[in-house]
């Protein structure tokens, strides 16, 4: 069996963002979700946006990967490149 996805962003060989909130730790749904829903394959779509959708850490999961400029996988429902739009949408809002 592979890692969970919490259980692998908890490993102490390679964190490059500060450690995940409790609040996220302990209330998101996908915390033993398998790690590739979150981190498919290129080309495929994340099976984890489906968690995301019922989640009650959706919103501070999104806000902490914003936040961290975290770069890869499914966080907070959003994908790499939906996360770029949302920083891009916060940074100029349209009037």
């Amino acid at each position: 069996m592979g890692h969970s996805r919490f259980t692998a962003w908890e490993s102490t060989e390679w964190r490059p963002y500060p450690r995940l909130p409790l609040e996220i730790r302990h209330e998101a749904v996908c915390r033993a979700a398998p790690l590739d829903w979150f981190f498919p394959q290129k080309g495929k779509a994340p099976e984890g946006k489906k968690l995301c959708k019922v989640c009650p850490a959706q919103v501070p999961c999104l806000e902490y990967a914003l936040a961290n400029h975290v770069q890869f996988g499914l966080w907070g429902g959003l994908t790499e490149r939906e996360r770029y739009k949302e920083r891009q949408r916060r940074r100029f809002p349209k009037e």
